[in-house]
């Protein structure tokens, strides 16, 4: 969706809003009707505010180009954002529907398709190039090989950085080896006509496996759900040297605890000097074969520790199977994660956890309601607020 540089006018009403600095028990100054105008400037942006009765009824018009750069839509939410709080929650309009995460995943957006919750620490999404300065998300809609789904990505920004924990299912031949144009690696090719992205939510097919790939979350848990062919090959790799953009690994561990629990950590350097995330995965399918990968040697230990770490897991499995894996991240430690994915995700139905991201983002977007203007317009402005609440992470 590319907007055009035709100049439109929108309008937008948010009605029923009290005043954003003010307690519903304090009392408000006894101006008349109509008397007290607040008006704020942001660039072409002019919000105006009246006090009805101890409320405010808003009518807000914008006069203002409309750019491929997200810079213009920043300041026009920012203009709302300081002018008014929170809308009732009276409407049963779906707005997370209104949301296209594909917007500014192409040119200089530097922002990822994938799924995340508001200010969620787990943003999963796939990763598609990870060198160069339109990588800095990890994904650019150009692109028509996807590297796997990792855990931790960046939105809007200038220099690339994160990209952990990597995941990618594959069938066949065991390659831990991510490829290039010359070597072949686990990398897949996919089609954007197979690629599916909501508010908490996103899905593709794999071409080169036929795997289909969802993608949910909660605040610090990723919850994958892998649908495999009919199979006696299929694999998971977790790749632990896979980060994005000046991203290096200072030293990770990887440790099998069971035939279903897999732990870790992953510390690295790059745009941040020291950044360590621990993670806890757990499978709904028990493990046949696991084995880990250290400087390019591959064993079946049990663990393994170094700045060039990966491991893999294998299993057969019927036609259309569906394979569950929830892998949740902590700050503090490996103890951490695995309560906290106990906490957020202690089942397996991966629809609920989509339904509840889903309701999670409305609860988030009905706090501003637009009317007026067409179809494409609504969705680049929720689009824009959502991207406002991808970050700070918890």
């Amino acid at each position: 969706m590319k907007p055009n540089n035709t100049e439109s006018v929108l309008e937008f009403q948010v009605l029923t809003l009290t005043p954003s600095r003010l307690r519903r028990d304090t009392p408000l100054p006894s101006w008349e009707k109509g008397k007290y105008i607040r008006e704020c400037n942001f660039g072409s942006v002019f919000v105006c505010l009246s006090c009805i009765n101890g409320k405010f009824k808003q009518q807000l018009t914008t006069k203002t180009r409309r750019h491929n750069n997200m810079k213009s839509a920043c300041k026009f939410l920012l203009a709302i954002i300081c002018s008014v709080s929170p809308a009732s929650a009276q409407s049963a309009r779906q707005l997370a529907d209104a949301v296209n995460p594909f917007i500014g995943t192409g040119g200089h957006g530097h922002v990822y398709p994938g799924a995340t919750r508001p200010f969620g620490m787990v943003q999963l999404s796939p990763d598609t190039r990870v060198e160069g300065w339109d990588a800095c998300a990890g994904y650019h809609y150009s692109d028509s090989l996807i590297l796997g789904f990792s855990h931790t990505h960046l939105s809007g920004t200038g220099i690339g950085d994160y990209g952990d924990i990597l995941l990618m299912p594959t069938v066949g031949e065991l390659r831990t080896a991510s490829g290039d144009a010359k070597t072949p690696g686990y990398r897949s090719r996919f089609r954007h006509t197979s690629e599916r992205a909501s508010a908490g939510f996103y899905s593709v097919r794999l071409d080169d496996y036929n795997i289909g790939v969802e993608l949910t979350t909660t605040k610090r848990v990723g919850f994958h759900r892998y649908t495999f062919p009919k199979t006696e090959r299929a694999n998971i790799i977790l790749d632990l040297v896979h980060g994005i953009g000046p991203d290096q690994v200072i030293d990770a561990k990887v440790e099998f605890l069971s035939d279903r629990e897999i732990v870790g950590y992953r510390r690295s350097k790059g745009w941040a000097p020291d950044q360590l995330v621990f993670f806890a995965i757990q499978s709904s399918k028990p493990f046949v074969r696991t084995g880990a990968v250290i400087d390019g040697v591959l064993s079946e230990a049990r663990q393994a520790q170094g700045q060039s770490v990966k491991a893999f897991v294998s299993f057969s499995t019927g036609a259309d199977e569906g394979v569950l894996l929830k892998v949740a991240l902590s700050s503090v430690d490996i103890d951490g994660a695995r309560k906290n994915l106990l906490a957020e995700i202690p089942h397996w139905d991966f629809d609920k956890v989509k339904a509840d991201a889903r309701d999670e983002w409305n609860s988030a977007l009905v706090k501003i309601e637009v009317s007026g203007g067409t179809e494409a317009q609504r969705t680049i402005f929720y689009t824009a607020l959502y991207r406002t609440m991808v970050v700070p992470n918890v």
